[in-house]
C-alpha cells in the first residue's frame, strides 16, 4: 500500500508543479496573461530543481498564481477523472488480462488496446491537442494556450 500512496503523492507534486510553470514560465494563464513570473536560479555546479527563483512580483500575484494553479490541477483532476470512469470496463479488462499473465510484450499489449475503442481520449483530455502549432518568436519556443 505505501508504494501507491507515494506514487500518489508524486504524480499530484509533478501535476501541480507542471501547472506552475505552465502559469509562471510558459504565459499559459488566460487569467494572469502571457507574462513570466519569476526568474529561476540556477546553480553552475549543481544541476538540481530545488526551485529556487528570484521572485520579480508581488504577495498579491503570488497568490493569484496560486490560485491559477489550483484551478488548473482542479479542473484537469476532473476532466481526467470523467474519462478514466467512463471507459472504467475496458480499464478493467486490460487489468484483469496483466494479472492473468503478470507480463505481457509490448506487440500483445498493443493488441489489447487496439481492441478497445477509447475513443478521442486525448482529444478529451487536452482539447485542441494536434492543433498545436509549435513556433518560434524571438528566439524563444511558443505554442498556442489551451488553458
Amino acid at each position: 500500500m505505501r508504494g501507491r500512496e507515494e506514487a500518489s503523492k508524486d504524480g499530484r507534486a509533478r501535476a501541480s508543479e507542471l501547472a506552475r510553470h505552465m502559469v509562471k514560465r510558459f504565459g499559459m494563464s488566460d487569467r494572469l496573461g502571457n507574462v513570466t513570473y519569476g526568474h529561476p536560479i540556477e546553480s553552475r555546479y549543481l544541476k538540481t530543481s530545488f526551485g529556487l527563483e528570484e521572485r520579480d512580483y508581488s504577495e498579491k500575484t503570488a497568490e493569484e498564481i496560486d490560485e491559477e494553479v489550483r484551478r488548473i490541477v482542479d479542473e484537469s483532476y476532473q476532466r481526467v477523472r470523467t474519462i478514466v470512469t467512463g471507459r472504467r470496463q475496458k480499464l478493467d479488462t486490460l487489468v484483469h488480462r496483466l494479472m492473468e499473465k503478470e507480463t505481457i510484450e509490448e506487440a500483445e499489449l498493443q493488441e489489447v488496446i487496439s481492441k478497445m475503442d477509447f475513443g478521442d481520449a486525448i482529444e478529451e483530455l487536452v482539447p485542441n491537442a494536434y492543433d498545436v502549432t509549435p513556433k518560434i518568436e524571438n528566439g524563444v519556443y511558443a505554442a498556442e494556450r489551451s488553458f
